[in-house]
């Protein structure tokens, strides 16, 4: 691991690097390239393990490299990493999904507004177009459910 100013480097491959901005206390998940399954579960099960190590609780995924997760790495997050998640760390984790542009705007059109965005007490998603965005939404104090 690598500590540079306030980010500490935890996992990096050729498709996948997992980064704390330890000033924010958000956990970055960065798909560099079309996931490779292997480094797609490795770089989650370490994003948790530090997620747990320091109680985390706000993520950003930023796929928008990639456009979209596949079906096997949707259900990968639904069926091992997510209830993983909800055992280990509690009510109130944040992950905002940075999607790509194009992407973004096809869950628009199918899903409208409240589709891009997901709540129980467990793990709140919502996704984004712009790492701005995604930003400020993670930045709030308390991220409003009205708003979800």
């Amino acid at each position: 691991m690598t500590l540079i100013g306030e980010n500490m480097f935890i996992y990096f491959s050729d498709s996948m690097q997992v980064s704390c901005d330890r000033g924010k206390g958000l956990l970055v998940l960065t798909c560099l390239k079309r996931l490779r399954a292997d480094e797609f579960k490795e770089g989650m099960v370490r994003a948790l393990w530090y997620a747990e190590k320091y109680n985390i609780k706000r993520w950003l995924f930023d796929i928008k490299l990639i456009g979209a997760l596949n079906e096997e790495e949707e259900a990968w997050l639904q069926n091992c990493l997510y209830p993983k998640m909800m055992s280990s760390l509690g009510a109130d984790n944040y992950i905002a999904f940075l999607l790509s542009e194009s992407c973004y705007k096809q869950l628009l059109f199918e899903a409208g507004e409240t589709g891009l965005k997901t709540y129980n007490s467990f793990i709140i998603l919502s996704m984004f177009d712009t790492t701005a965005k995604a930003l400020e939404w993670l930045a709030m104090d308390s991220v409003a459910t009205a708003n979800i």
